[in-house]
């Protein structure tokens, strides 16, 4: 946690800060949990660096024998009358509380080191702050009668940030991590589903499992994440429309009648991974015959944007992400207290583990494209770190799981926590957008195959519902590779619906002085060039006339034309003497004397020429 000394007399604050501060004990992260970020002035503890001081672990919430202490030098002598306590806010333990806070502690002060101290203060049953994390991430349902035969059925659904729904316990689709990524405060794309063979006579139950996908990026500083913050809470919309067999239409629609409980799925994060216990399993949960009793009404909420500017609901136009391969996973040597598995090639996609262990026995799965030491080799710089999904056993004979909120960039799965007398095997589930293959190659030279196939599988490893750069540290739709590697993208594939979504991504983005920032959907304003640059704003003019020439795509063109123009005018502001000595440079190469101007040149020019 953090501490902060303040004098009410005189209003101040931040009488601590810089302090030299001694810890009995610390569970010391550098530049993460350090004795001396206790005091930093940042009482955010979900910060990614200095998020505060940690103890060491303990068993148990009594530390009365062996008690711990911190010592604050505040260099000079200070008059004040409080101390503000930051506890953790970024965990929960496992009974849903908030961890380390002190209950009993006293405050002493003292003129030097040496002491004698002077007890200031002695508290006693401090209150445990409410949680801001609920126990579990939302199930809701909805059970209705259908009187006659269906003749024909429609679900039109969308749900933040992730959602699977399914009709009588079984999935609507096949379509994965819905709905795309937009810019939710613009535009959610909803899907429809036939599900006219799903539904019968009688009693129906439809179902909604809810997770935080990137509209609810969890603050924590013990997983990793590229960013954090909350663009909305996990919701869903949802309309129904059944034709019975004597032509009458029913329709059922998402609201405050349906029924809302937390499930087992109890930690849900675009980045850092995903927790699961199957102890918490509701039995036949989406399904005519389960046992909702004890559930809660949903609350009827506002959809994202704002209540004058409410955001757009949007069909789905692209094809969505699916389950297009899985491999098996190969066990090989690890180090002691883990087991280790190569599924042969890094992919994007969900580790799933079949395990037969006690009830209650958490299993932590760490993806990495890499293994070191026998570990899967993870930091901030290649997959991120650290990360993680996690399983806890409900007990029965074999039970398998893969996290559905979120997905990993790997090759390999380094398994913790798996009991000596357990089986467990591994698999991998490779998603990506299931765009139709355009073409193939192959040659009789073997070296020119493979450097085929890993160009392919690059494009496929990123190839989610936008143009991702890497599928585990970033995640973010980098805008270069939309039109630098458009050859590529479109001799394997038919990019033409996706890359149409996304060009009408870059137009929700684009800012009222005309800039279309580098990353899209812009979950996180960068900073300068990182957000300000011609070879990546200039994919908004770029992809559409490649479209056209590529697929004689006109729509496009006509629709954002203005648009377009209007980024090369935002282009012209920084423009000198026909010259752009703005952006990024040269990212590729590793001379870093290659002028930047050029660079920043080239991509104005390309724009202005192709308009």
């Amino acid at each position: 946690g953090e501490i902060d000394v303040r004098d009410s007399g005189t209003a101040t604050t931040g009488l601590a800060r810089g302090a030299a501060v001694t810890a009995s004990e610390s569970n010391t992260v550098r530049k993460t949990w350090e004795p001396a970020l206790a005091v930093d002035g940042l009482p955010n503890s979900a910060l990614q660096t200095a998020a505060g001081y940690a103890s060491a672990a303990h068993t148990g919430p009594d530390v009365s024998d062996a008690p711990i202490t911190l010592t604050l030098d505040l260099k000079t002598a200070k008059t004040f009358d409080e101390v503000a306590l930051y506890p953790r806010a970024d965990v929960l333990t496992d009974d849903g509380r908030i961890p380390g806070l002190p209950v009993d502690y006293t405050v002493s002060a003292a003129d030097s080191a040496e002491g004698p101290a002077t007890r200031l203060a002695e508290v006693t049953g401090q209150r445990q702050p409410t949680p801001y994390l609920p126990a579990g991430l939302p199930l809701l349902t909805d059970d209705f009668t259908l009187p006659k035969r269906v003749r024909s059925a429609r679900l039109y659904i969308a749900g933040l940030g992730v959602y699977e729904a399914t009709v009588n316990g079984e999935p609507v689709g096949d379509a994965v991590l819905e709905p795309a990524n937009t810019d939710y405060a613009e535009r959610v794309q909803y899907a429809t589903y036939d599900v006219t063979d799903q539904l019968r006579t009688g009693a129906n139950t439809l179902g909604v499992g809810l997770g935080n996908g990137m509209s609810n990026v969890v603050s924590t500083a013990d997983r990793y994440r590229k960013l954090y913050g909350n663009l909305s809470d996990p919701k869903l919309i949802a309309r129904l429309e059944v034709t019975l067999a004597d032509g009458r239409v029913r329709t059922i629609t998402s609201g405050d009648d349906w029924r809302t409980t937390l499930g087992p799925t109890t930690a849900s994060n675009w980045y850092g991974g995903e927790d699961y216990d199957a102890r918490r399993e509701i039995p036949r949960w989406d399904r005519p015959s389960g046992d909702r009793r004890g559930w809660r009404h949903a609350v009827e909420v506002a959809g994202p944007g704002t209540a004058g500017r409410p955001a757009l609901l949007s069909a789905r136009e692209t094809e969505p992400i699916r389950v297009v391969e899985t491999l098996k996973g190969k066990e090989v040597d690890g180090a002691e207290g883990s087991r280790v598995f190569d599924l042969g090639r890094n992919i994007a996609g969900w580790p799933e583990i079949t395990v037969s262990a006690p009830k209650g026995t958490p299993i932590r799965v760490y993806p990495a494209e890499s293994l070191k030491d026998g570990h899967a080799f993870q930091s901030i710089s290649n997959v991120g770190a650290p990360l993680w999904d996690s399983y806890t056993t409900g007990g029965r004979d074999a039970e398998t799981w893969h996290p559905r909120f979120s997905y990993h960039g790997f090759r390999y799965l380094e398994l913790r926590g798996v009991p000596e007398n357990a089986t467990v095997s591994v698999r991998g589930h490779v998603l990506h957008t299931d765009n139709t293959p355009a073409g193939d190659f192959t040659s009789s030279d073997p070296l020119i195959n493979g450097i085929h196939s890993l160009i392919r599988r690059s494009i496929e490893g990123n190839m989610m519902s936008v143009l991702t750069d890497c599928p585990s540290r970033e995640k973010l739709g980098w805008l270069e590779q939309n039109q630098l590697v458009f050859p590529a993208l479109a001799g394997n594939y038919d990019m033409r619906s996706y890359l149409r979504k996304i060009v009408r991504d870059m137009a929700d983005a684009q800012t009222t002085d005309g800039l279309v920032p580098s990353t899209v959907p812009e979950y996180t304003s960068l900073p300068g060039a990182y957000r300000n640059d011609a070879n990546w704003g200039g994919a908004f003019v770029l992809v559409p006339w490649q479209l056209y020439l590529t697929y004689g795509d006109r729509q496009t063109l006509e629709t954002y034309y203005p648009d377009m123009r209007r980024y090369a005018a935002f282009l012209e502001t920084q423009v000198a003497d026909g010259i752009l000595d703005y952006g990024l440079g040269d990212w590729f190469t590793p001379d870093r004397t290659f002028p930047r101007a050029v660079a920043g040149t080239y991509g104005y020019w390309r724009v202005v020429d192709t308009l």
